[in-house]
């Protein structure tokens, strides 16, 4: 009868423990947690304040980013014409260079 051939853990290095420190493992986590963060479009919305200015954050609100489109309902026709005609590239460039991991395709603009 064959004798059986004894199973060795994967991690096993003779008297060595076979775990891993915390202080090996964390900083990998938290670096795959932050690039998973850093693709969200959530920055995006919760920084439009600061992005449009101070003078426009009162009369606009950036409700949604989907595909590489924010979405920002304006409160006054008179605004939404001034955004669109004149202020959408810059804020579309200010985005793009303050959230680089993030495709934003462009704003989209309504009265609402």
């Amino acid at each position: 009868m064959k004798r059986p051939i004894p199973r060795i853990p994967k991690f096993y290095r003779g008297n060595q423990p076979t775990g891993r420190k915390l202080c090996d493992l964390l900083p990998k986590a938290l670096d795959e947690i932050a690039s998973v963060y850093a693709k969200q479009g959530s920055q995006v919305l919760s920084q439009w304040p600061e992005i449009i200015g101070e003078r426009f954050a009162p009369m606009t609100k950036a409700c949604a980013f989907e595909n590489g489109i924010l979405k920002v309902k304006v409160t006054h026709p008179a605004l939404y014409s001034v955004l669109v005609e004149y202020e959408k590239p810059r804020l579309e460039a200010c985005l793009r260079q303050r959230f680089p991991n993030i495709k934003i395709h462009k704003i989209h603009f309504q009265v609402g």
